[in-house]
């Protein structure tokens, strides 16, 4: 549960509490003093971390980079597995590096 002011409360996700403080740092330096408008956060704050993607960096290289080794191991996979397959299922594991490209980089980094 999130205050600001003496009136606004709203359900608050740990997603959402770094644009909430930058709009209140914003009040604050708008008004001109270091008292700003009252802001309170009740509720357990959230302490696991977990690892960042490419994408959430805002890399752009490490993506595409990403996806092309998707692309090559998958076209390795494939050659591999020619023998037991043969021409059935040509394009199972281009699915699978398509799958791993869009998780880790984003839907527009997987289909260009």
């Amino acid at each position: 549960m999130v205050t600001i002011g003496a009136d606004v409360h709203a359900q608050v996700t740990p997603d959402q509490v770094p644009a909430i403080l930058e709009r209140y740092l914003q009040q604050v330096r708008q008004e001109g003093k270091a008292g700003g408008p009252a802001l309170t956060v009740a509720g357990p704050v959230p302490t696991e971390t977990r690892s960042m993607t490419p994408r959430e960096f805002g890399l752009r290289f490490p993506c595409y980079t990403v996806a092309l080794l998707a692309l090559v191991l998958a076209t390795f996979v494939r050659w591999l597995l020619h023998p037991v397959l043969g021409h059935h299922y040509p394009l199972a594991t281009y699915y699978a590096a398509l799958a791993c490209a869009a998780w880790a980089c984003g839907i527009p980094v997987a289909l260009p």
